[in-house]
Parts: C-alpha cells; sequence; structure tokens
C-alpha cells in the first residue's frame, strides 16, 4: 500500500482488488483510497469478481463503480487494508480527507470496532473525531453499516439462534450452519454476522464458534483482541 503513496507517478492505471469474502471495513477503504487516487487524476478501478453484495454497503460513494471483469490497461494492483491503517497512512503522508474519504473511513472503522463495541482504544476516538470534522456522514454510516437488516438475514438469524448449541457449561456457543439454512432464508455465510455479537452479549458464553457444512470458520473470543 505505501507503494502507491511513494511512487504513484509511475503508475497510470491502479485497480483496488476485493477479496469474495471482503469485510465492510475493507470495502469503506477501498472507497477512501478510490477517492484520493481520483484527487491524483489518476484512472483507477474498483474489482472483484463477485458482485453480489448487500445492498447496505451501496451507500459509499464508488460502489456504482465495481467492475467483475479485471481492466487490461492496468500496471498496478493493490488489496485493500483495514480504515485505521489506510486513515494512518494518509495521516503520515499529510493528506488532506475530503467527505467522501471521511464517510467511508468512518464506516470503516464502524464495521471495524463493532459500532465502538471491540478493539476500543483512545487512538479510536481520536480518528473518530478527526472524521466527523472533516465531514463524515454520521448517521448514514450508522444506519447502513450497524441498524440495516434485510429479511433474509433477519429469517436467517432466527434459524441461528434456534440451532444455537450451547457446550461447556454454557461458556460455549457453537452455531452449525448448511447450505440449506442459507438457501431457505436467502442469506448468505457472511451474514453470520449478525449473531455472534448478540451470542456474547450472554453473561455465561465466553466464545462463539462457526462451523459451516461441517467445517469450522469462525472462532470468537468474549473481549477478544484484534490481531
Amino acid at each position: 500500500m505505501e507503494e502507491i503513496f511513494k511512487n504513484i507517478n509511475y503508475y497510470n492505471h491502479i485497480v483496488i482488488t476485493l477479496s469474495k469474502d471482503v469485510s465492510i471495513n475493507h470495502i469503506a477503504s477501498a472507497n477512501a483510497l478510490y477517492t484520493y487516487l481520483l484527487q491524483q487524476h489518476k484512472k483507477v478501478s474498483l474489482y472483484c469478481e463477485n458482485n453480489n453484495f448487500n445492498m447496505n454497503i451501496y451507500f459509499l460513494p464508488w460502489m456504482d463503480k465495481l467492475k467483475i471483469s479485471y481492466p487490461s490497461s492496468a500496471d498496478l494492483s493493490v488489496n485493500t487494508i483495514d480504515s485505521t491503517e489506510l486513515f494512518s497512512i494518509f495521516k503520515e503522508n499529510n493528506i488532506k480527507l475530503n467527505r467522501k474519504m471521511a464517510t467511508s473511513l468512518y464506516a470503516g472503522l464502524l464495521n471495524e470496532t463493532n459500532g465502538f463495541k471491540r478493539d476500543v482504544t483512545s487512538k479510536v476516538f481520536i480518528m473518530a473525531k478527526e472524521l466527523i470534522d472533516s465531514g463524515a456522514e454520521v448517521q448514514k454510516c450508522t444506519k447502513y453499516v450497524l441498524n440495516y437488516h434485510s429479511l433474509s438475514t433477519v429469517r436467517f438469524k432466527a434459524i441461528l439462534l434456534n440451532k444455537m448449541i450451547l457446550k461447556d457449561n454454557a461458556t460455549v456457543a457453537l452455531f452449525d450452519i448448511y447450505d440449506e439454512d442459507l438457501s431457505c432464508s436467502g442469506a448468505k455465510i457472511q451474514d453470520v454476522s449478525v449473531v455472534i455479537d448478540e451470542a456474547l452479549s450472554l453473561p455465561s458464553i465466553e466464545e462463539v464458534i462457526i462451523k459451516y457444512n461441517g467445517k469450522i470458520i469462525e472462532k470468537r473470543m468474549k473481549f477478544e483482541k484484534k490481531k
């Protein structure tokens, strides 16, 4: 990522690549970077071979520019990073944030900290203040990142809660998910996040384990520190 800022004059067409299972945090970060590269008069593309995202992310400024085929004229491809990391890079390079950049980074921060409930430090609140001062649309971010649930997500949540198994003296919540759970609700496997924090809010639960088609795909500890 630092290569863009150190050698930006050497590149003409930069592609920001999103992975198939990309988080809102990284999508938001990509939108902030997209804005910056446009300011530098660069041709920039946002690319992901999968564009089957939930509708709530389309409030971000450049999602209508998403491509599902890789541009042949690109001379640099970069992967996305956490919004907090990109914010730090912007600061180190004395880059002024505009409204679109600030809104995108604030959306990523909300997702990364689960609405200031996880991995919260004084730096997080300093970042939030600077983004708000730079014009971040706080209410819009809160609406679409924290308070948006599709009907399929609500149905999936009901299925998950019904299937929750408590183990080890009710300290572990296990969710065993199969393809039929997704098909009958219309949800995606990423939507499992709607139930993880709710399970961890139960007084006795210390760990949540998610299995998908018999394989563990995620473990989350209460008060888990970000790696």
